[in-house]
């Protein structure tokens, strides 16, 4: 077998799963002790909110607790729709797709945009999702140095390729410091590539009423061509999205196998972030 198993025993390395017997919280409880959670994305402690909770019943009531199909057959729902069109106002973006995780998105985008002629830059401590997908991809995948924008420049330019894409996440998840996207866009546009920040930790936390690292580093949400971010951090559900222009997007919907072939989120779900991007926005109209 490829992994030896009893040597990942021997080294305490071996994992399982915790069962946790309380909602998620502030305090969890297992194996009937109740302990300080400090393990949790929970960020902003949503995944237990009674308005959340009231808007899934809301959804389930209305829609059913299951999309029954992939978004291209029959499981794009009136609440998938509106839970679009609010992150594309609440963010500023331009189009949307919706996926089950983000770790599905981010290998969604690597296996459509990249085949063996292109050039993926990546920085050394993007999720494992991303560093996955780049390397299964045909693609040349070069790493550099975290948060050094030199390092990404001279590979840039010695590496100089049509059809390159540089990716960074937004706010790096274990050792929760930021990018420097103002400079990776500056980079990026100067040598004529694209850039995709992974925003995952920052959305719903940073920017102007949660709007995410993009616009906390003062650019807009639609400067780099790509945004990911997901829904199960500071939103407290699951999910993610990809955001775009209109032509990314749409190419995305008819080329994406991981997008066409993926039962969509439940709409009950759709409909409770619907309502939390909903109430950002009418906070962000309300402050002008």
């Amino acid at each position: 077998m490829k992994h030896n198993y009893s040597e990942r025993k021997e080294a305490g390395l071996y994992r399982q799963s915790q069962i946790i017997q309380s909602k998620q919280g502030r305090y969890i409880d297992i194996a009937g002790k109740r302990y300080l959670n400090f393990s949790s994305n929970d960020y902003l402690g949503l995944a237990s909110d009674p308005a959340l909770i009231t808007a899934w019943q809301e959804g389930a009531y209305k829609y059913g607790v299951g999309s029954g199909g992939s978004y291209l057959v029959t499981g794009y729902n009136q609440a998938h729709h509106e839970l679009c069109e609010q992150l594309k106002a609440w963010l500023g973006v331009d189009a949307v797709a919706l996926f089950s995780s983000g770790y599905s998105a981010n290998q969604a985008i690597i296996k459509l945009l990249l085949d063996k002629n292109a050039l993926l830059l990546q920085d050394k401590l993007n999720h494992a999702s991303l560093m996955e997908a780049g390397s299964l991809s045909p693609c040349k995948m070069l790493r550099f140095k975290h948060n050094d924008i030199g390092h990404l420049s001279s590979l840039l330019d010695k590496h100089q390729n049509p059809n390159t894409l540089a990716i960074s996440e937004g706010v790096f998840s274990m050792d929760g410091d930021k990018a420097p996207i103002s400079q990776l866009l500056k980079q990026t546009k100067q040598h004529n590539s694209w850039l995709m920040i992974d925003d995952a930790h920052g959305l719903g936390v940073l920017g102007k009423n949660g709007q995410g690292s993009i616009v906390e580093s003062g650019a807009k949400n639609n400067a780099p061509q790509i945004l990911m971010a997901t829904f199960g951090k500071a939103l407290g559900v699951s999910g993610a999205f990809v955001a775009g222009s209109q032509d990314f997007i749409d190419y995305l919907n008819n080329f994406s196998k991981p997008y066409i072939y993926t039962t969509g989120l439940p709409p009950a779900m759709a409909h409770t972030i619907s309502c939390l991007c909903k109430n950002s926005r009418n906070t962000a109209m309300e402050t002008r």
